[in-house]
C-alpha cells in the first residue's frame, strides 16, 4: 500500500528480477555488487602501486568473507565532504541540488572533517581574527584618551602611555607579534631604567641586551594588547627555554669556579703556593657574565608574564562591555606548564620550534639544532639512519616540525609524544614505520635519503634528556 502511494519515483534503483519490477533492490543484492566493486578497486590500487604512507597495501574488503571496510553509503559522505570542503561549494547548493536534503543540518552531518583539515581551518581563522583585532586597536590607539588608555592597552610604565598619546599618526607606531612600540623602534638606546634620580635631568640606560637583542618587553615604552596574547605566550616560552639553558650553564661555570676556590683554600691551609690565579680570575669573569645574562632572561620572563596577566585582565573587563569583544586566544591555564618544574628539555624545544614558524622574530638557531640532535637520537633508536645532522637550521626547522607533527598526531598530544621523541619508546608502537617518516620528510633533498640501519640497535638503553 505504501509503495503504491509513492509511485514509481520512490526508489532510485529497482530490482529487475522482481515480477512487478517496482520494488527496491534488497541489501543482500547491493552488498554483493558493492563488494565486487571494492575488490576491483583494491586490485587496481595494487596494480598502480598505491599504498598507505607506511607502505602497506590499501584494503577495502575483509579477506575472504563477504564483509567490507566501507559501506555503500560512504560514497555519499565522501562526495558531500569533497564538494563542501575541497571544492568550496556553498553548503545550501550542495544540500538542495546534490544531496537532496530538506534541512542543511543533515548536510552538515554528512560533511566529515579530518584532524589535519580542521587544524588548518582553525589556524587560518585565528590569523584572520588577530588581523581584525589589530586593525581595531590601531583605530583605538589614535582615538583614546589618557583616562581610557588602561582599559584597552597593557603597559608597565607610564612613559609608554605618554609616548603613545603624543603620537597621533599610525606611522609613529611599530606593531609586531608581541605588542606595539609608540616610537617606531627608534628609542631602544634610552628605553631602559632611569640612571639619574634628579627630577630635572633624565638619563636612561638602553634596553637590556641592546643592540644585540630585541628585548622589547623590558622597554619602558612597550605596549601590548589582548590581541597579542599568542605572541606574548610564544615570547614567554622562548624566555623560559633561554632561562633554563642559561641557568644550567651558570651552574656549570660556578661549579668550576668553586673547585678552583677550594683548591686555593686548600693550598693556603697547607702553606703551598697556588699557581692557577689566572684560571681562577677567568672563571670568576665567566660566572659573572653568565649570571648577568641569566638575570636579563629572568627579568624578561617576569615582564612577559606581567604583560600576559594585564592583557587577560583587560580582556575579562571588556567581555561584559559593548566596546570591543574579544575571545581569549589563551588563558593562564595554558601557561600552567611554564610554572611547573619541566622535566623534559624536548617539551620546551618543541614549543619554541613550532612558534618559530608562526613568529619569525622569536626564531633562534640553538633550539632548532638541539632538537635536531634529539630527533637524530630518536631515529637511531628506531634503527633509522640519522638525518638532521646533515641539514642546515632552516631545513631542520621544517623537517623537525613535520616529523613531530606526525608523532603528535599519532600519540594524541605533545605530552604523549615526548616518550617517543626522547627515544624511550619505539615509533612502531604508534604504527609509524620508515615509510611514514620518509613521507613526512619529503621536504629533505633527495641526496639525504632515509635508510634503515642494519645490525643491532646500539641505543636500546638510551633514556633521552630529562634534565
Amino acid at each position: 500500500g505504501v509503495l503504491a502511494q509513492r509511485g514509481r519515483t520512490c526508489f532510485l534503483m529497482r530490482d529487475p528480477t522482481d515480477e512487478e519490477q517496482d520494488k527496491p533492490l534488497t541489501s543482500n543484492s547491493l552488498d554483493y555488487l558493492w563488494r565486487k566493486l571494492l575488490e576491483r578497486l583494491e586490485q587496481q590500487c595494487a596494480q598502480d602501486g598505491e599504498t598507505l604512507p607506511n607502505g602497506s597495501p590499501l584494503e577495502f574488503v575483509k579477506g575472504s568473507t563477504r564483509a567490507f571496510h566501507f559501506p555503500l553509503h560512504a560514497l555519499r559522505v565522501s562526495l558531500i565532504t569533497f564538494m563542501v570542503l575541497d571544492q568550496k561549494l556553498p553548503i545550501a547548493v550542495v544540500s538542495k541540488l546534490i544531496a537532496g536534503h530538506t534541512r542543511i543540518i543533515m548536510t552538515l552531518y554528512y560533511t566529515k572533517f579530518g584532524k589535519s583539515q580542521m587544524r588548518e581551518v582553525l589556524e587560518e581563522a585565528e590569523r584572520h581574527e588577530l588581523e581584525a583585532k589589530e586593525a581595531n586597536y590601531r583605530r583605538i590607539m589614535t582615538e583614546t584618551s589618557y583616562e581610557k588608555f588602561g582599559e584597552h592597552f597593557a603597559t608597565l610604565n607610564l612613559d609608554a602611555v605618554r609616548a603613545a598619546l603624543a603620537n597621533k599618526t599610525a606611522a609613529a607606531f611599530t606593531w609586531d607579534e608581541r605588542g606595539i612600540c609608540p616610537n617606531n623602534a627608534t628609542l631602544c638606546d634610552v628605553g631602559g631604567e632611569k640612571l639619574s634620580e634628579s627630577k630635572t635631568l633624565n638619563f636612561y640606560a638602553p634596553v637590556p641586551g641592546f643592540p644585540g637583542e630585541r628585548n622589547c618587553v623590558l622597554c619602558r615604552f612597550f605596549i601590548s594588547t589582548p590581541a597579542h596574547l599568542p605572541g606574548l605566550m610564544a615570547e614567554f616560552n622562548a624566555y623560559s627555554l633561554k632561562s633554563h639553558t642559561q641557568s644550567r650553564k651558570s651552574v656549570r661555570l660556578r661549579t668550576e669556579l668553586e673547585a678552583l676556590q677550594n683548591e686555593r683554600a686548600w693550598a693556603s691551609s697547607q702553606g703551598l703556593p697556588f699557581a692557577r690565579f689566572k684560571q681562577l680570575e677567568a672563571a670568576a669573569k665567566r660566572v659573572e657574565s653568565a649570571e648577568v645574562v641569566l638575570q636579563q632572561y629572568v627579568n624578561a620572563l617576569i615582564a612577559t608574564h606581567a604583560f600576559i596577566r594585564k592583557c587577560l585582565d583587560i580582556e575579562q573587563d571588556q567581555a561584559g562591555t559593548g566596546d570591543i569583544k574579544l575571545v581569549a586566544s589563551g588563558s593562564m591555564a595554558d601557561l600552567t606548564v611554564a610554572f611547573q618544574e619541566v622535566h623534559s628539555e624536548m617539551h620546551q624545544l618543541e614549543v619554541v620550534c613550532q612558534n618559530a614558524v608562526v613568529y619569525p622574530d622569536l626564531r633562534e638557531e640553538a633550539p632548532i639544532l638541539r632538537r635536531g640532535q634529539i630527533l637524530d637520537a630518536m631515529l637511531e633508536y628506531n634503527s633509522i639512519s640519522p638525518i638532521f645532522m646533515k641539514l642546515d637550521a632552516d631545513m631542520q626547522l621544517i623537517a623537525g616540525n613535520a616529523l613531530m607533527d606526525l608523532i603528535k598526531t599519532r600519540a594524541g598530544s605533545i605530552k604523549d609524544a615526548l616518550p617517543y621523541a626522547q627515544a624511550k619508546r619505539h615509533l612502531s608502537e604508534l604504527g609509524i614505520e620508515l615509510g611514514d617518516v620518509a613521507s613526512k620528510l619529503d621536504c629533505i633533498p633527495a641526496k639525504h635519503i632515509l635508510t634503515r640501519r642494519p645490525g643491532p640497535n646500539l641505543l636500546s638503553d638510551w633514556e633521552g634528556d630529562d634534565q
